[in-house]
């Protein structure tokens, strides 16, 4: 699914597809990456009172593997979530969904779209959840924790870690120095947090007995790689993932 090809497109009809079925309103917003034509989609469950949570994964993948981990897992978790929302009472802050254009590289889309936005358009979003690889096959429950994050980001990892504990899952910090679409957030002063599974760092002895992983292996040994099919995501680790994505969204959105 890299940036222009067929499959990017066909990626990007089905989440549109998806989200209008579930009743949304899908905005597009296009960009160029390098001179190819690239898109953002952004769809909003409408709150009651003032307000933004946003929420976002990123549709491309690199040009060496199919992307299935790295991030359809993120999507397909977002694309649920959005899914089941409307079945529940509006919340009191609008919930905003961005899937993102182009990741791989430089987090483009989510750049365009955070420059796109006057100074009040910013000053609605609360906070901005990213989630990036959410079933690694060797996983680890890493959350957002970053040393450089605006002010109101530790509220949110203690928020990801209160759900995680109270689920019985085991977690650990991770700083991944905003090499992801929560950096262009986090550069404009925007509370952000977000959950990954693991890339190719290889997972600790103590790592491995917490979240019942093998150690020195990496968390997904097929990240940016060919074998990141279907077979290489892990659906319990997706589904723990994706619940806990869902009860911290709605603590966000609700008072």
């Amino acid at each position: 699914v890299v940036v222009g090809t067929p499959g990017f497109l066909a990626s990007m009809r089905y989440v549109k597809d998806v989200l209008e079925a579930a009743g949304y309103r899908v905005k597009r917003q296009d960009f160029t990456v390098s001179g190819v034509p690239s898109a953002n989609l952004l769809a909003e469950h409408r709150g009651s009172g003032e307000g933004v949570i946003m929420i976002g994964a990123h549709l491309d993948s690199v040009a060496a593997g199919p992307g299935i981990n790295d991030n359809g897992s993120g999507v397909a978790a977002l694309l649920v979530i959005a899914s089941r929302l409307p079945e529940m009472s509006p919340p009191d802050r609008t919930i905003r969904f961005a899937f993102w254009g182009a990741e791989e590289g430089g987090s483009f889309g989510s750049a365009h779209y955070v420059e796109s936005l006057t100074a009040d358009r910013l000053a609605e979003i609360g906070a901005y959840l990213n989630f990036d690889m959410l079933a690694s096959p060797n996983a680890v429950r890493f959350v957002y924790d970053e040393d450089d994050a605006p002010a109101g980001s530790d509220a949110l990892t203690e928020l990801f870690v209160s759900q995680l504990l109270a689920a019985g899952l085991a977690w650990d910090p991770i700083d991944v120095d905003g090499r992801s679409d929560h950096g262009p957030f986090a550069a404009a002063g925007i509370p952000i947090s977000g959950l990954f599974s693991g890339g190719r760092e290889l997972v600790t002895e103590g790592q491995a007995a917490q979240h019942g992983a093998i150690a020195g292996q990496p968390s997904d040994p097929c990240s940016d790689d060919p074998c990141d099919t279907i077979d290489n995501v892990d659906l319990a680790t997706l589904e723990d993932m994706a619940r806990i994505v869902a009860r911290v969204l709605v603590d966000l959105a609700t008072d």
